[in-house]
This record gives structure tokens, C-alpha cells and sequence, in this order.
């Protein structure tokens, strides 16, 4: 949503019918004599209605806008209670379920119910299973998702406290039975340390048909949210700090290894990359062949620089900070299914091996 569109929303909410619009309407009312009203044949007196339409059509409108979330919020409630006695829930219970939707403006389509089934977390990984339930006309399949959806700090969508990271939503499965049903796996990998106990909320807009093509086609039309609370689920994690001897090859000269950190959902790789021209790092490859080595002395490649090569993550990413006369590669790597990190037993940077038994 543009900040036109946002500032168009606050004042349609914000927006009051002044009293004098009221007041002379009544006045207008009272105005008029029986007579005036019982010969609508009449050339003159049509116009003096038509009139009268004119100013309690505006006065309607007014009033609409004013009213207009809550007109919406029976009409939202109206659609819950139909999706509660599908599911054969009390109103009580019904409670717990889902998110309340939070459109961007009325609309006259249905909404959707969300509810958060399971979460798992550690550091820098999160991963939702949420369960859609949409109007009985939509029936799910690949090439529905989500037109866009974030996370963010907090329960508010605010573009300052979004997390970075946001990579995936995808469908995981079509409830048996009930084609309008499905759950949906959304992910976050941040290259920022997800701090316990803090409030995320993640955002989705737009119910979509093709979402990814030029012109996706708009099943319900509306943002709805899911807040929840950063708790690790995952305990068994690896974490290496890097020595002054922890070098590898990057961008025809060497990097060091700062920390790393590596869990059953990714790894993130943090190095010291000082050496480097910073004027290469805005148009240069800044892959790093990492490989994991396992008990077995099988290799899983994490990352390479053969695009035709497979490797095990779904997605990656690069950031950069600056501290004192240091810079900073966050390299992040999320997995695309989890990798049991009791059967590593190093990992390789470049040519640099580094041991998890030590």
C-alpha cells in the first residue's frame, strides 16, 4: 500500500460528519409542506426532491465513510460465524483461532481466517505453518499464494521495524475434502539475531492467483496478521568463534572468519572482509564455496560458485556493517530441510577446513 493510499485510509476513518450538514438537512425537511411532497409530477417540486436526494445521498456517504470499519467489522463478523459453524466451533472457542483480519479499506469480497498451527525458531530462522481457511469458491493449488507478506517488530506493520529476511511462502498442503483449506510453510532467515522474547507479527496481503506474473489475479482483497512471540524451539546449535589464523580465499585476496553459527534450519557466517576493495562489493560475486562434512566423510555443499551445481539451501543473503575500522560480511544460509547437526563434523570455507570436534 502506497503512503497516498495509507494517507487516503486515515482520513476516511478520521473523517466526521459535521453537525451543520445535519442541521440543514433538517431544516430542508421541515421546510417542505405536505403539498410540496404529495406532486411528484410536478416539474418543479421533482427538482426540489431531487434536491433533497442529492443532500441526503452526501449526508449517507458522509456517514459511511465515517462508519466504514465499523459496517465492515459486522460484516467480517458475519463471515467468521459462517466459518465457525463450518468448522463446528462455539463462539468461545473460536476466540483462540486465527488473527483478526485488518483490510486495508472495505471491500465487498470475503475474508479469510488465518490461524497459526506451529512455529519453529532459533536464532535466525523462523518458520510458520499457517492455516488459510477462504470462501467456499476458492480452491487452492500452486499457484495461489500471498501477493506479499513481511515480518515485523511489534503487532503493527511499520516499514522501520520490518525484520530482513522475509523468503518464502509456500502452499504445504490442501485440507482433504475442503479444497477452500490449506496450510501455507512462510520463512525468515534474518542476518539479524532474533532476540528472545521478542513480539514479531508477520503480514500478508492479497490472496492471489499467480503471484509472481504481471498481472496476478485478486481472490480476497484485504492485509491480515499473525503476532507471536520469538521463542527457540530448536536447542541443538553449533557455534564457532573465529581465531586470527581462521582465513580463506574471497575476492583475490582473504577474508576471516568472525563467528559462525549453525543450527538444523542454517547456517550464518559472519567475516571480516577488511581486505577487500570496498569498491568491488557493490557489483562483485560474493559467494563463498562453504561445504559441511559430515561424520561419514559424505559432503553436503552448502553454497558454491557452479549455479548448476545442487546445493542444500533454499536461499541466501549477503549483508554488510561497519564497525571501527572493520567491515563486516554477514553470510546466511537457510536450509531447505533440516540437516542433523550431530552428524557434522566441520564445515568448509573455500579451501579452509574448520573442526566442530575440537
Amino acid at each position: 500500500m502506497t503512503r497516498f493510499d495509507r494517507d487516503i485510509k486515515k482520513a476516511a476513518r478520521d473523517f466526521k460528519v459535521p453537525e451543520s450538514y445535519e442541521k440543514r438537512v433538517e431544516e430542508t425537511i421541515q421546510s417542505l409542506s405536505e403539498e410540496d411532497v404529495s406532486f411528484p409530477c410536478e416539474s418543479h417540486k421533482k427538482n426540489l426532491k431531487g434536491v433533497l436526494v442529492f443532500v441526503c445521498v452526501c449526508m449517507v456517504c458522509m456517514v459511511l465513510f465515517s462508519t466504514a470499519e465499523v459496517t465492515h467489522a459486522g460484516f467480517l463478523e458475519m463471515f467468521k460465524e459462517t466459518i465457525i459453524d463450518f468448522l463446528g466451533l462455539e463462539t468461545e472457542e473460536s476466540k483462540s483461532m486465527g488473527i483478526e483480519s485488518r483490510k486495508d479499506n472495505a471491500v465487498s469480497k470475503p475474508d479469510l481466517l488465518l490461524e497459526l498451527q506451529e512455529k519453529v525458531i532459533d536464532g535466525q530462522n523462523i518458520y510458520l505453518i499457517v492455516k488459510v481457511t477462504a470462501p467456499t469458491d476458492v480452491v487452492f493449488h500452486d499457484h495461489i499464494g500471498f501477493d506479499y507478506f513481511a515480518f515485523a517488530e511489534g503487532e503493527n506493520y511499520n516499514t522501520e521495524n520490518l525484520l530482513p529476511g522475509a523468503r518464502d511462502c509456500q502452499l504445504l498442503e490442501v485440507l482433504e475434502g475442503k479444497s477452500n483449506v490449506a496450510t501455507y510453510i512462510v520463512s525468515l532467515s534474518s542476518t539479524q539475531e532474533l532476540q528472545e522474547g521478542t513480539e514479531v507479527t508477520a503480514f500478508f496481503k492479497d490472496l492471489v492467483e499467480d503471484p509472481y506474473s504481471d498481472h496476478p489475479d485478486v481472490l480476497v482483497e484485504g492485509m491480515w496478521s499473525i503476532t507471536f512471540v520469538v521463542e527457540p524451539t530448536v536447542s541443538e546449535t553449533i557455534q564457532i568463534k573465529g581465531t586470527s589464523d581462521m582465513t580463506y580465499p574471497f575476492l583475490d585476496t582473504t577474508a576471516k572468519m568472525v563467528k559462525l553459527n549453525l543450527s538444523p534450519l542454517g547456517m550464518t557466517l559472519v567475516s571480516d572482509i577488511s581486505e577487500v576493495d570496498s569498491e568491488l562489493l557493490g557489483f562483485a560475486d560474493l559467494k563463498i564455496a562453504v561445504r559441511l562434512k559430515m561424520i561419514d566423510n559424505s559432503e553436503l555443499v552448502v553454497a558454491c560458485h557452479d549455479e548448476e551445481e545442487d546445493t542444500i539451501i533454499s536461499s541466501s543473503s549477503y549483508d554488510f556493517a561497519q564497525t571501527d575500522d572493520k567491515i563486516l560480511m554477514t553470510s546466511t544460509f537457510q536450509f531447505e530441510t533440516p540437516v542433523s547437526i550431530a552428524q557434522v563434523s566441520g564445515v568448509y570455507l573455500e579451501d579452509y577446513y574448520v573442526s566442530f570436534k575440537e
